[in-house]
């Protein structure tokens, strides 16, 4: 049976450098983030130009965004929708019942 000797000096660095490590490790690990993509589009905004009422502007938007649906699943095989064109969708039928688009 063979023992090894080690000086009390290099168990102490050993460990110091385990827990230095370690400590390190913690730091860092509050430095990480995590990647949410990029921001999604900003919110569309609709002004009436025809005394729309509030119950008539909530119809309005709730049949626009139903019809821009439609329009940008027309000749798109892509699944979700691409954004961009539901929302030109939308935009054009809130205009043509009178809203301003912003």
């Amino acid at each position: 049976m063979s023992v090894t000797y080690r000086s009390p000096g290099a168990i102490l660095t050993r460990a110091g450098a385990l827990a230095c490590a370690a400590c390190a490790a913690w730091l860092l690990a509050g430095c990480a983030s995590v990647d949410e993509g990029p921001p999604g589009p900003a919110p569309m905004f609709f002004y009436p130009e025809r005394a729309q009422t509030p119950a008539q502007q909530d119809r309005d938007r709730y049949e626009c965004y139903r019809w821009s649906l439609r329009q940008a699943a027309q000749g798109s095989a892509a699944r979700p929708l691409p954004a961009q064109r539901v929302r030109d969708a939308m935009g054009a039928c809130m205009a043509a019942r009178g809203y301003r688009v912003g």
